[in-house]
Order: C-alpha cells, then structure tokens, then sequence
C-alpha cells in the first residue's frame, strides 16, 4: 500500500499541489468573506446571503460535480487543439442550460421558498439575481477550467483562482460596506465574472499554442493527403 501511495503521488504531485492550493484560497476565502461580513454589514446580512446560498446549493453542488466528473474524460480524449476548445464550449453550455433551468424552477417556487425561509425571505429574495449571475458565469467557467487541468495546466487555473478569490474579497467587502448585503453578493458575481473571462483567455491561447506547435492533429491539415501533412 505504502508503495502504492508513492507511486500515485509520485504521478500526481505536479498537479496536487495546484489543486491543493486552489482548494486553500477557495474555501479559505469564503470563509473570511462570510466572517467579514457579518463584521461590516451585520448578521443580518450574512443570514440573507446564506438563505441565498442554500436556496442555488444544489445548482452550485451540480456544477462542481460536473467539473470533478468529465475532467477524466478530456484527459482520455486527449484534446489538445481547438477541439478542446469546442469540447469546453459545449460542457459550458449544458450548464447554462441547467442553470437557466433552475432559475426558472425558483421562479415557479417562490410562494413556498417564502414559507420556508420565513423572515428571511424578503432579504434573501433580493439577493437571488446577484447569485443566478453568479452561478451562470461559474457555468461559463467550467469548460475552460476542467479542459486547462486535462492538459496539465494547473498552473494557468491556480492562477485565476487566486487573482478571484483576492478579488471576491476586495469586492464582495466593498459591496458590503457600501451596500450592506445586496453589494457583498454583487461583488461575488464581478470576482466569478473575471473568473470565468480569464478562464476563458487562458484556454484560447492555449489552443492556440497547441495548434501552432502540432499543427498536424488541427482541422487546417486533418483532411490535407499525407503528403502535405508531412509538409505541415
């Protein structure tokens, strides 16, 4: 077992320790984004915004779930080229679809959501725009995002989340002290918004460079004779 370990973290370790250090500045700074603004806007607003995060919890649960699940499958296709790109565009689509979805499903749902929640309907209601945005652009992001780890580039994702998660707290804290709720959940979908663009940036360059460097395996010489290929 012990040289089982070895052996998997001896393949792994390039790209655990990006993963591991996406997870810390994630996690780590929703945690002081949370703390941060029950300090400045009061509890009141932190119980709206997690009203709001319990209310988009499945879509959120669905959406990295995605992102856990299909990564081994590019890994497998071995889509390096623009054909990565297409295949991003694609999984992001599908899960604007799904998001799109559940926004009309909460539309539907509101007299019961507002039982439920009770007295914290009425703050939670008006944060719900701020976090359908907000998961719509984390839709948008899942493509570039799962294909850039397939191709080993933990570093080009590590990057972005920690430019995001700086930026989800510079915002989202500004919002909050300005705006009281209402900002702090606006400042999460400007943080995703710059996400989800750079993401996206990232993953076309990349392809791009792909291309360029194997030109063979890009849709300019797929249907070329084998004679020309080998002139590429």
């Amino acid at each position: 077992l012990r040289v089982g370990l070895r052996s998997w973290y001896a393949r792994h370790k390039s790209l655990a320790r990006y993963y591991v250090l996406e997870a810390l500045a994630t996690n780590g700074s929703m945690q002081l984004f949370a703390i941060a603004v029950a300090f400045i806007a009061g509890l009141q607003a932190t119980g709206a915004l997690r009203a709001a995060t319990v209310i988009f919890g499945p879509l959120n649960t669905l959406i990295m779930a995605a992102g856990v699940a299909l990564t081994p499958h590019l890994v497998r296709k071995r889509l390096r080229d623009e054909r990565g790109i297409a295949s991003a565009l694609l999984i992001s689509a599908a899960l604007i679809g799904v998001t799109v979805c559940w926004g009309l499903v909460l539309v539907l749902a509101r007299p019961g959501l507002a039982q439920i929640f009770a007295q914290t309907w009425t703050a939670a209601a008006v944060l719900l725009p701020c976090f359908f945005l907000r998961l719509l652009l984390c839709s948008v992001s899942v493509g570039p995002l799962i294909w850039l780890r397939a191709t080993g580039r933990g570093n080009a994702t590590t990057r972005s989340r920690l430019w995001t998660s700086a930026i989800t707290l510079a915002a989202g804290l500004l919002g909050a002290f300005r705006w009281g709720a209402l900002g702090a959940a606006a400042g999460l979908a400007v943080a995703q918004g710059f996400n989800a663009s750079a993401l996206w940036i990232t993953a076309w360059r990349t392809s791009r460079a792909e291309a360029t460097t194997h030109p063979t395996v890009t849709s300019r010489t797929r249907g070329a004779p084998v004679s020309q290929r080998g002139m590429a």
